[in-house]
């Protein structure tokens, strides 16, 4: 960076720049400790057992089948380094080390720079692969393993989905890949009615619409346009937490950057709008560790004289229901 000292310089609080994040899927999700595999097993359900009793004997009523499915994970790692002469000449140099400790930037503020940048960029990588990567992308950022948007196309062309939706089929959701006025109640509805009979068993409180921002966008525009007092308040002041029939709709925030990237491998097939709706206990974060913030490693390379670091772990996903999903692109 470049610097002219213009006054007082200000180093007890640092002004980082906003990052977009995205979902904190160990804490909103079903997170498994998971070391290489693990399998699932899924007991189905018993119905149509009962049968009137007339006479002494046994005779057995109807039959339980066990599926299975397994989640694995897969090794994933970011190592970044930092030279001291990259601080040379700015205001950083008075908070470096001195004499043959000058390159060892750990316990400066360099190196909790480092590291808050460190831990706000796995803030927003490990969503973007746990919902679009694909094993088979061309792009590194993308090969990890399959992610839920591919698991659920797998899901659809086996016919084990709950709902997959093309809005783009639906000129009153979407036309050439744009929402359409009204676009996002109509896609709610259409959801709704056509959610699988197991997913409408699931309670409402446990139920949520993850969307785009361009589909909230849409859907808040609906909100106001009611021509009532309701609608005037959702105009003015907004609200924290948006319903369509009592399920909450839920904004991820960085979805719309992901499918806007030219290496995202889903880009294509899912274009602009996206809308998954579950339970989200249903989708399953697999890792061998529970917190990757905690598992940053630093160190001062005496050999080479920069600072590093790096992050290990494992991560996969998987669904635990395809039935219990109705996704729209």
């Amino acid at each position: 960076f470049t610097h002219t000292y213009n006054g007082q310089e200000f180093l007890t609080e640092l002004f980082y720049k906003p990052q977009e994040g995205g979902q904190d899927v160990f804490s909103i999700y079903k997170v498994m400790q998971v070391v290489d595999k693990t399998n699932l097993y899924i007991p189905g359900n018993l119905s149509k057992i009962l049968r009137k009793y007339t006479t002494c004997g046994f005779s057995q009523q109807g039959s339980l089948a066990i599926s299975d499915r397994t989640i694995s994970v897969a090794k994933v790692k970011s190592n970044l380094e930092e030279c001291e002469d990259a601080f040379d000449g700015t205001i950083f140099e008075e908070a470096i080390k001195r004499g043959v400790d000058i390159d060892d930037l750990e316990g400066t503020i360099v190196e909790d720079i480092l590291r808050t940048s460190l831990l706000r960029g796995l803030e927003s990588d490990i969503p973007r692969i746990c919902w679009f990567a694909t094993a088979a992308a061309s792009s590194s950022d993308y090969d990890q393993f399959n992610g839920w948007v591919k698991l659920f196309q797998d899901a659809s062309g086996a016919g084990t989905m709950g709902q997959f939706l093309n809005m783009n089929t639906d000129a009153n959701i979407e036309s050439g890949g744009l929402m359409v006025a009204d676009g996002a109640i109509t896609l709610f509805r259409n959801m709704y009615e056509n959610q699988s009979k197991t997913l409408r068993s699931v309670d409402r409180a446990e139920k949520k619409f993850y969307v785009t921002s361009t589909i909230m966008d849409n859907y808040l525009t609906t909100l106001e346009d009611t021509q009532n007092e309701r609608g005037q308040l959702t105009l003015e002041d907004g609200t924290t937490v948006v319903k369509f029939r009592g399920i909450e709709v839920v904004e991820v925030k960085g979805w719309d950057t992901d499918l806007a990237d030219t290496d995202n491998p889903q880009k294509t097939s899912v274009e602009k709008n996206m809308c998954t709706f579950t339970t989200p206990s249903n989708l399953i974060v697999g890792a061998d560790i529970m917190s990757p913030a905690n598992e940053v490693k630093t160190w001062y390379s005496d050999d080479d004289e920069v600072i590093r670091m790096k992050v290990k772990f494992k991560l996969g996903v998987q669904i635990l229901h395809p039935e219990l999903v109705s996704f729209a692109y």
